[in-house]
């Protein structure tokens, strides 16, 4: 079950990030920062 949860956090993170690519947010960068 715990590797589950960490599997969705990085799933959460890889859609964040295909979010602000397509939206082109600035806030992306303090994502990445």
């Amino acid at each position: 079950m715990k590797i589950l949860v960490v599997d969705d956090s990085q799933i959460m993170r890889n859609i964040l990030k295909n979010i602000l690519r397509e939206k082109k947010v600035k806030d992306g960068e303090i994502l990445e920062a």
